[in-house]
């Protein structure tokens, strides 16, 4: 059964008049013979609305009762959805994530898929219904309802494409594809009509916010052909699958909280405590792609997202033994600006990381190199100066020639 997966995030459903203009994209596939599963978010700002009220209830919300709130965000889009192709005359049905067989391990608030039981969709398509799902939520093997974090519902449209073996999975948002930078702090920030897996992770990594970095995962595993598009207005938008680029992007993230441990050339192995960092903060639920860590042989930085500050102070506070006599200090108000592309690991790797220094340094002396891999350079500023920083390695790198060169690029 040849399927296509599309999904349609909060603010392509913001209300019913958009939810009747995204089940008329969906109309259009079907009128030419498609079988369509479409993925769903909550309506506009739910989810943020359904959090603040447990918030006014319970500083903290137990995670399985917040789990059993924000499911239901996704549960008012999916019958809107449907009843706007049902007004169209199109067969549809609505199923929750536990309904659609997306069953997931039992970490509240941050679950992970590990299975999509897919009978039911199938049987539904079969009796010529477009099947929408609600995104973000899956259950337990117990019957437990569980969220997928951040971005959840992308890794939902992913995991169904993979599971289905989707001829594609088209991610509709309210931007037009993937640029070179977030085009509200790079107004120059050019459109790309293709990016690689590789590419595309590096930027969720590092605070593109266009698609999840899990979701990203998901689809490298299983070569899902992937596409980000606007609801909007018409166009290609950005396809997303194999290969490279030469060409590099930039992408930011913050507030960051920065906490520094100096003296730790004294401990047995700089690698062995960050390697215990790194597994022990995310047993307080950190999400693992708000957690970076630099340094050099007598220091290392632990920069974090500013929310997580009170969990990471938590549990390093209970790693006396590990860190011995290592000073710790920390921090707020910094971003982190990073440039990414596969072209690094061909370049001189000491000249670049020069070169991005040096041009960062430009608009703020406080700046300083973090960390680089073969596919990024990252360097942690203020945060009141990342958006210049931004603009100048921008500018420096050339991406304002990309959509002139037409070169493949994230």
């Amino acid at each position: 059964m040849r399927v296509i997966v599309q999904k349609f995030g909060g603010t392509s459903l913001r209300s019913p008049e958009r939810v009747r203009h995204a089940a008329g994209i969906v109309a259009r596939e079907v009128s030419e013979g498609q079988r369509v599963v479409v993925v769903v978010s909550a309506m506009g700002d739910d989810t943020d609305q359904l959090m603040e009220k447990a918030k006014q209830l319970r500083s903290c919300p137990p995670p399985r009762e917040l789990d059993m709130l924000l499911a239901t965000g996704e549960q008012v889009s999916m019958a809107l959805f449907a009843m706007a192709l049902q007004q169209l005359g199109i067969g549809a049905v609505s199923l929750t994530g536990w309904q659609a067989g997306i069953v997931t391990d039992a970490v509240h608030t941050e679950a992970e898929i590990r299975e999509v039981a897919k009978e039911r969709i199938y049987a539904r398509l079969a009796e010529g219904n477009v099947v929408i799902v609600a995104g973000f939520q899956g259950v337990t093997e117990d019957g437990e309802i569980t969220t997928l974090g951040r971005g959840g519902s992308d890794t939902t449209a992913v995991a169904l494409a993979a599971a289905l073996a989707a001829e594609r999975c088209d991610i509709f948002t309210d931007v037009d594809g993937v640029f070179t930078a977030d085009p509200r702090i790079v107004p120059s920030a050019q459109k790309l009509a293709c990016v690689g897996y590789d590419e595309m992770l590096t930027m969720a990594h590092f605070g593109a916010n266009v698609l999840h970095a899990r979701a990203v995962n998901f689809a490298k595993k299983y070569r899902v052909p992937l596409s980000v598009r606007s609801s909007f207005h018409d166009g290609a938008g950005t396809r997303i699958g194999e290969g490279g680029s030469r060409v590099c992007g930039v992408a930011c993230k913050g507030p960051l909280a920065k906490i520094t441990f100096g003296d730790v050339a004294d401990l047995p192995s700089v690698r062995t405590l960050r390697a215990h960092l790194l597994a022990a903060l995310p047993r307080l639920s950190v999400p693992d792609d708000t957690l970076l860590v630099g340094g050099g042989a007598k220091e290392l930085t632990v920069c974090i997202g500013a929310e997580h500050l009170p969990r990471a102070l938590e549990i390093l506070e209970g790693e006396r033994e590990l860190l011995r006599n290592a000073k710790a200090r920390y921090e707020q108000g910094w971003a982190q600006v990073s440039l990414i592309g596969a072209g690094l690991c061909d370049c001189d790797r000491d000249q670049v990381r020069a070169d991005v220094l040096r041009c960062v340094r430009s608009v703020h002396g406080d700046a300083e190199l973090f960390s680089a891999t073969d596919l990024s350079i990252s360097c942690i500023v203020p945060e009141e100066s990342v958006q210049e920083a931004a603009g100048a390695l921008h500018r420096t790198f050339g991406l304002e020639r990309v959509a002139e060169e037409k070169v493949a690029i994230v």
